[in-house]
């Protein structure tokens, strides 16, 4: 015989008995429970106090279940099997030969009984102590609840984890796999009855606050497993000398559906306070199926689903209009989090899927709360803006994506306030997630953050316009994101807006950078044609409003004359990543009264860009030093519809057909031809080509590909002349030396959207040209490595550490690690000359012989770490 104990909730379980029944011939049996505490009210309600229902058996199987003393099903809110230890005999019954029957719960929506106290202490037990009864215990009072309603309190506690609590039905939690429980309870401090308002940044034992623990445990091959876990924490406002919030979500994951004792409770004060509990509450909290993912993103009245990520405080800003402020950050990326709890069977958060995120923000001085405008153009330092960031978990790898970038604003729309704005596309990670949160975060420590109307909405699809904020009517260039954060390209919303609007934006600066937007990937199948159109007009950058006159018939973006460009690139797809640059169509440009002028432009989806799992469009690309590009009414229009649908439209596109384009504006000095040559894979062979005119294709990213004339020498050697060269998806340009600059002199590439056109000259017959491929890649380590040892005097195994465990991005840490040297603030000036100096060799006391070298050892000898000799400045 095996003998096994069956420990279960006291509270309602005095009239229950054990069923055992053994499968093999049906034969029953009834085993009551004990419990010596039932007329012993301290011991009864304290909660390792429990009932047992023990029994030995012999070998066989089992089915167990509970009844009431009416033979009727029953379940004591949890069960816990207990074995003793293993017979000295063969043949007996083990863990996995028994199973316990759970009757269906009636009702999940609400784990708590009597959680308004008004039955009293019912179901309520506490952690004061078993037999020891000096110290007080648990009391329902009437009169002072909340609205004098009766509340518990929990008296003369012994230490700071003494609470109250009660256990959870196990079988909802065996039932709600993946689903979320919302946890809130009020309550108040109290010390010789004066109330204590306690400090819920703070970890010290006088003045911390209180927060709600659950007690999980289970016997995993007849050993008992312990465990304890946080879920809810003391909120924000809790100033009031009153009645106080304590609020979190408990998802019930794998752990917690496996679990045979859920004992929560409420724990952490300081043990010379009573706590004074009402509105007890852990309520089934519906996962996201469809509108915002965030929860209170606009602070209404109190922090709920918030918490501090780092160590910071916060709290609300009544004057702003329930904002929340952050301040006491020791470091940028300290800030606030909230945990998104998504109901992912419900198909709402699927690859693929498109949210757009927005959130407010504005900045102020710790020292006196002088407010400041943060710098768009700064990745770090005191004017450094807020970020928003997603963080994905997931068994195969976490995922940290920063989505939400401060975009430009018009003055007389911001109120004082910075926007955050960005595009969501649900990756596969993200849509199979194990839990995901977003952070806000950012400003320098040095700045307190307010934060409002922060919030991530779901977007319907819909190909028939892709373009959102394509007038910029909202004032502000949101879901606009620039290719470089740190001022590489100049971007401003500007009122010039065309046809009397009353905003546009403003792209200056001769760059490869670039102002894009990320497309809906779904709507680009082989076949459809899209149309692109935009309002233009070029100003003057000495007074912004000054027009600039383009030539329509320039092809080439390194000539300042020529007309803007629209870009669309495809990155992520079958082929290497590519860009398609789209010229106006429009032969004659026609301007408006306020200076623009319609851009046209109509391209079909090929194979190519059908394939990419990223596709944006992109604006300001080479604006010319002493021009600025205003840009209104960006728009791409579905020209053709997608596959058949299971029912009929309703109506035809709006968009029109412009019939048949115009004739070509693309002048070129040579014939086109039609054969594309592609760069070779790296490591293979070369590719000759024939003499005339070739059409090259770009290279892909990562690579490098060269055209060079290879022939020989008087001397019979081999010569390698360099022509042209093309690498990481960029045209092909002309390489440095004579024959290249003989080749191209009054001429240019022609460049085209699937290649570059050139005229190669006949060979004396021994020469051949020749197209190579090669790739290249560096590790981040190395590329620290190789960064340091170019700025500094050494690389250091710390210093190269650091920047390698940062959660930047290689350019981004670089851009910080440079702008902390110029901040004297961040790490102080050093002088070279003065260590020069300080290692100089000192005049010696004697004379001695002149450029001898002496033995370490020998008197007068100098021997230094530091040594200056004539290669030093030739790093």
């Amino acid at each position: 015989y095996h003998t096994v104990s069956f420990i279960v909730d006291q509270t309602d379980t005095i009239d229950y008995s054990l069923n055992i029944t053994r499968t093999t011939d049906g034969k029953e049996i009834l085993v009551g429970g004990t419990y010596e505490f039932d007329d012993d009210l301290h011991r009864y309600q304290y909660y390792d106090n429990r009932r047992f229902f023990s029994i030995s058996l012999p070998l066989g199987s089992y089915e167990i279940a509970f009844l009431k003393d009416d033979l009727e099903p029953a379940w004591p809110r949890f069960v816990l099997p207990r074995w003793e230890g293993i017979p000295q005999c063969q043949g007996f019954v083990s863990a996995s030969e028994i199973i316990l029957l759970e009757p269906p719960s009636l009702n999940c929506d609400q784990l708590i009984v009597n959680g308004n106290m008004e039955q009293g202490t019912y179901h309520w037990q506490h952690r004061n102590g078993n037999s020891d009864t000096i110290y007080g215990g648990l009391v329902a009072v009437d009169g002072e609840g909340i609205d004098g309603s009766i509340a518990l309190r929990h008296y003369n506690r012994r230490n700071g984890y003494a609470g109250i609590g009660q256990d959870i039905d196990t079988r909802c939690l065996h039932q709600s796999l993946d689903k979320f429980y919302e946890i809130e309870v009020w309550f108040r401090l109290e010390t010789n009855t004066i109330p204590f308002v306690c400090n819920p940044f703070s970890n010290s034992w006088d003045v911390r606050c209180p927060r709600i623990t659950i007690r999980k445990q289970r016997y995993v091959d007849e050993i008992l497993e312990n465990s304890y876990e946080h879920y809810a924490n003391t909120i924000v406002p809790n100033d009031s000398d009153h009645f106080n919030l304590i609020h979190g979500v408990v998802k019930v994951d794998e752990y917690m559906n496996s679990i045979e004792r859920a004992w929560i409770y409420i724990e952490n004060a300081h043990q010379d306070f009573d706590f004074i509990i009402d509105n007890f509450s852990v309520q089934r909290l519906p996962g996201i199926c469809d509108g915002n993912l965030v929860r209170n993103g606009n602070f209404d009245s109190n922090g709920k689903f918030w918490r501090p990520y780092g160590d910071v405080h916060y709290e609300f800003d009544v004057p702003s209009g329930q904002a929340i402020k952050v301040f006491n950050k020791q470091h940028p990326d300290d800030g606030i989090y909230q945990d998104l709890y998504i109901d992912k069977d419900c198909d709402f958060f699927k690859t693929g899927e498109r949210f757009l995120i927005t959130g407010r923000f504005r900045i102020e001085s710790t020292m006196d709360g002088t407010p400041y405008e943060c710098d768009r153009t700064m990745s770090d330092g005191l004017l450094e803006c807020s970020s928003l960031l997603l963080k994905t978990k997931h068994r195969d790898g976490d995922l940290n994506t920063r989505y939400a970038e401060t975009v430009a604003i018009a003055s007389d729309t911001s109120e004082g306030w910075s926007l955050m704005a960005g595009i969501l596309t649900v990756n596969e990670k993200q849509a199979d997630h194990d839990g995901m949160y977003l952070r806000l975060y950012g400003p320098h420590e040095s700045m307190n953050v307010f934060y409002d109307d922060i919030s991530i909405e779901p977007i319907s699809k819909s190909c028939e316009s892709l373009v959102y904020n394509d007038n910029f009517e909202t004032g502000d260039s949101r879901f606009w994101k620039p290719s470089s954060s740190s001022g590489s390209i100049d971007f401003h919303i500007t009122s010039q807006g065309a046809g009397g609007s009353e905003y546009a934006l403003l792209i200056q600066k001769y760059t490869s950078h670039r102002i894009y937007q990320e497309l809906d990937t779904r709507c680009f199948e082989e076949g459809q044609e899209f149309e692109i159109t935009a309002l233009l007009k070029l100003v003057n950058v000495t007074d912004l409003i000054a027009p600039v006159v383009c030539n329509p018939s320039e092809a080439s973006v390194y000539n300042s004359d020529h007309c803007p460009t629209i870009t669309i690139r495809g990155k992520n797809c079958d082929v290497p990543d590519f860009e398609y640059k789209f010229w106006n169509t429009n032969d004659e440009l026609e301007y408006d009264s306020n200076g623009f002028y319609r851009y046209n432009n109509v391209f079909e989806v090929d194979q190519d860009l059908a394939s990419c799992a990223d596709v944006y469009v992109e604006l300001g690309r080479w604006v010319h030093e002493g021009t600025a590009l205003v840009v209104d009414d960006v728009k791409i229009l579905q020209r053709t519809t997608l596959s058949p649908t299971l029912s009929p439209t309703f109506s035809p596109t709006e968009s029109i057909d412009a019939g048949p384009t115009s004739t070509p504006t693309i002048k070129t000095d040579a014939p086109t031809t039609s054969f594309l040559f592609t760069c070779p894979d790296a490591g293979t062979s070369p590719i000759e080509l024939p003499t005339g005119p070739v059409m090259l294709q770009h290279a892909g990213y990562g690579k490098l590909c060269t055209l060079t004339k290879v022939g020989s020498s008087d001397a019979g050697n081999e010569t390698v002349v360099p022509i042209a060269r093309s690498y990481d998806n960029n045209s092909w340009e002309k390489s440095a030396g004579e024959f290249a600059t003989s080749l191209f002199y009054g001429k240019e590439i022609l460049c085209y959207i699937s290649g570059c056109q050139l005229m190669l000259p006949p060979t004396d017959g021994s020469a051949v040209y020749l197209l190579s491929a090669y790739t290249y890649s560096l590790s981040e380590k190395d590329q620290y490595a190789r960064f340091l040892e170019t700025a500094t005097f050494g690389v250091t195994k710390e210093e190269l550490d650091s920047m390698t465990a940062s959660s930047r991005n290689v350019n981004e840490e670089i851009a910080v690690w440079v702008s902390n040297q110029m901040n004297e603030t961040v790490i102080p000036v050093t002088s070279h000359r003065q260590n020069w100096r300080r290692g100089l060799n000192p005049r010696v006391p004697t004379s001695t012989s002149i450029g001898i070298p002496h033995h370490p050892c020998d008197k007068n000898s100098r021997w230094r770490k530091i040594t200056f000799v004539r290669n030093d400045n030739m790093w």
